[in-house]
C-alpha cells in the first residue's frame, strides 16, 4: 500500500514540475503572443499591422501536449428607449477581458476598434519541447512547413518560443 502511495505522490509531483517548466510567456517569428500562467489559464494575442485579437481561455498539459480551450467573455448591452425605459438586454462579445454592462453607444465604439476578441483564434494543440511550442495541426501531424514573413522572402518555422525572463 506504501509503494502505492509514493508512486502516485512521485506521478504528480512529475506533472507538476512539468506544468512548472512549461509555464511563461511565447512568442513566434510573426508576433503572435501565448502566455501560459501558473493557473492554467492562457492569453493569445494575434497581431498583423493595424489589425488584431486577443483570446483567454484554459489550458491542460498531458504527455507533452498542451490543449488550449478559447472562451468569450461578453458584455452586456442594456437597450433603452429614448425616455430612459428598459427595454431589452443583449450579449455582445466584449472589447477587453472584463465582463460589464455598456450602453449602445459604447458598443458601436468598440465596433470601430481594431482589435477585436477571438478574430484569429489560438492553435487548440501544442507540443512541447525545449521551449518550443510546435503547432499541431488537424491531422495530427506537427506544422513544420516554413511560412514566408510580411514584406520579406525569408521563411519561418510558426513555432513559438519561450521568452527568456527580462533580469
Amino acid at each position: 500500500m506504501k509503494t502505492i502511495n509514493i508512486l502516485i505522490i512521485l506521478f504528480f509531483s512529475i506533472q507538476v514540475i512539468a506544468q512548472n517548466e512549461i509555464i511563461g510567456k511565447y512568442t513566434n517569428p510573426f508576433g503572435n503572443k501565448l502566455v501560459l500562467k501558473a493557473d492554467s489559464t492562457f492569453e493569445y494575442k494575434w497581431i498583423f499591422d493595424l489589425s488584431s485579437s486577443w483570446t483567454n481561455g484554459k489550458w491542460s498539459y498531458k504527455k507533452r501536449v498542451i490543449t488550449l480551450e478559447s472562451f468569450s467573455i461578453y458584455d452586456t448591452i442594456v437597450i433603452k428607449k429614448e425616455n430612459g425605459d428598459w427595454v431589452k438586454d443583449r450579449l455582445v462579445l466584449s472589447g477587453d477581458s472584463n465582463s460589464n454592462k455598456i450602453s449602445q453607444e459604447d458598443y458601436l465604439i468598440n465596433l470601430l476598434g481594431s482589435s477585436k476578441q477571438n478574430r484569429v483564434p489560438p492553435p487548440t494543440r501544442l507540443f512541447y519541447k525545449k521551449n518550443k511550442l510546435i503547432i499541431i495541426g488537424t491531422d495530427g501531424k506537427f506544422v513544420k512547413k516554413k511560412v514566408a514573413g510580411f514584406g520579406t522572402n525569408k521563411k519561418y518555422r510558426p513555432w513559438y518560443k519561450k521568452k527568456k525572463p527580462a533580469l
